[in-house]
């Protein structure tokens, strides 16, 4: 898995580094309870994303969530309770149905905790 780094977006401005490539063994990031993923699809076919839960939710509901991001679109998904997403390092687990194909690129954002 390659680990994201996080890109804080802050109330004075951010300019957001370029998203990268997203690994065929998947993506990992920090999560502060705050932070979402961004996958943008360039291909024409569609991608389907797995954020793995690591606790169930209420009602022995799953946390794992997926979700298609369709051809030539962008999908924000997020942001993720860290009782449920985060694993014993405080990260998020993230796969990918078809990289080899769909060629996504992504970024982890987090909105920074800032005095006014």
């Amino acid at each position: 898995m390659a680990t994201l780094t996080v890109q804080q977006i802050k109330l004075s401005g951010t300019t957001l580094a370029s998203a990268v490539g997203a690994s065929a063994s998947g993506d990992e990031f920090q999560n502060d309870g705050k932070t979402y993923l961004e996958v943008i699809n360039g291909s024409g076919g569609s991608v389907v994303v797995t954020i793995n839960g690591q606790r169930g939710l209420p009602l022995d509901t799953s946390a794992t969530k997926t979700v298609t991001v369709g051809a030539s679109a962008t999908a924000h998904i997020g942001p993720f309770p860290t009782a449920y997403y985060n694993n014993q390092s405080g990260v998020v687990q993230v796969d990918y149905d078809d990289v080899a194909t769909s060629s996504p690129t992504v970024r982890a954002i987090s909105v920074a905790d800032e005095d006014n």
